[in-house]
């Protein structure tokens, strides 16, 4: 308002929330302009709002259908990414993990496609209710997870994940309680000031979980198996 009085331009629209008289939130744009008398004086201001609502709400149903896994309510890849790339940039540090459902094809071949979806549903609900409320969990595609851990050690991320693995495979032993039956591979790394090392990392961490067994969670394999970034690479 200041700015139009002194008669400098504005372009575009300038969007806000307000409670409205009914209490509610509402969404509204404001564009100004300064009003001149003859001799270019400026004597007021000519404000139009409207309400943008629906154009709001618009935009959250677009965002949320961007970013979103429609099948488990997860955040997606692309959000995945872009979280982990803030994590980076802002220097907040912290652990990366990466599960995947094991033999997932198999249990898709096996007993359907309607079966595979439950077991995904599944594996997001548990990391739901064994993660912590400032974790971030995504479903970065097929039978993949993924879980930014910020201000996380190594060690901590060790500590909170590992339950995740056993209670999958604890669920599993129980004849007639989980079927099919559904376990898990886990792979963890550090958070650095790189986007790609932490992926890399934390990829090779879950091949080793996954060459070395299955259903087991490994850390950041470059620290313990100094060789392994030359393996994968060839």
């Amino acid at each position: 308002h200041a700015a139009a009085m002194h008669g400098l331009p504005h372009e575009g629209w300038i969007e806000f929330p307000a409670i409205a008289a009914d209490r509610a939130e509402r969404w509204f744009s404001l564009r100004m302009r300064c009003l001149k008398d003859g001799e270019g004086a400026v004597y007021g201001v000519l404000c139009v709002m409207r309400n943008i609502d629906e154009k709001r709400r618009l935009e959250d149903r677009l965002f949320a259908a961007a970013m979103t896994d429609p099948l488990t309510g997860l955040t997606n890849r692309r959000a995945f990414i872009a979280m982990l790339q803030h994590v980076v940039d802002a220097g907040i540090g912290g652990s990366l993990a990466l599960f995947d459902i094991d033999y997932f094809r198999a249990i898709n071949m096996q007993h359907g496609q309607a079966a595979g979806d439950e077991v995904l549903v599944a594996m997001a609900d548990l990391l739901r209710a064994m993660m912590r409320s400032r974790d971030i969990i995504s479903r970065i595609g097929g039978e993949s997870f993924a879980v930014l851990l910020p201000r996380t050690t190594l060690e901590e991320a060790r500590d909170i994940c590992q339950p995740v693995i056993a209670t999958l495979s604890e669920i599993s032993r129980i004849e007639g309680f989980c079927h099919p039956p559904i376990t898990a591979s886990a792979g963890a790394a550090r958070i650095g000031d790189s986007l790609d090392t932490a992926l890399r990392k934390a990829e090779q961490a879950l091949f080793f979980a996954k060459v070395t067994g299955r259903d087991r969670l490994e850390i950041d394999c470059e620290q313990r198996f100094p060789w392994a970034r030359a393996s994968l690479a060839a």
